[in-house]
């Protein structure tokens, strides 16, 4: 029995990629993040200004078989999930920063009580998923 390998038809967003052009990468660990387009090859190769690859389906070109990103079309929801992954590692950040016992000392009690009042619902919620 013959197997028929079908490829997913390209989407046209990819197909009017030019230089110039923003598109999104999705990882599956890394999130999404923004570029833009480089150059199209004549075999229709994606090149991002920061040198990665992108065949015409838009999957990334790379020597590693995991993990590979994929071209994403920038809309409304990428760019909201763009934005939420930005505050996170800002608020990442800002708690590192405020990880030493002084700094909570010298916070005032409303202050705390916001802050353990969001951790505890956020960690009620994950108990509950």
């Amino acid at each position: 029995e013959e197997i028929t390998i079908v490829k997913a038809p390209t989407e046209p967003w990819l197909t009017s990629l030019k230089a110039g052009d923003k598109v999104a990468t999705s990882h599956n660990i890394a999130g999404y993040h923004l570029h833009m387009v480089a150059r199209r090859t004549p075999s229709g190769r994606i090149v991002l200004t920061d040198g990665n690859q992108f065949d015409k389906s838009g999957r990334e070109i790379s020597s590693q078989k995991w993990g590979r990103d994929q071209l994403l079309e920038v809309t409304p929801k990428v760019l909201a999930e763009v934005a939420r992954q930005k505050l996170a590692t800002q608020v990442h950040m800002q708690i590192v920063r405020i990880d030493n016992i002084n700094v909570l000392r010298d916070m005032s009690t409303e202050a705390l009580e916001a802050i353990s009042a969001v951790l505890t619902k956020y960690a009620s919620e994950e108990q509950l998923s």
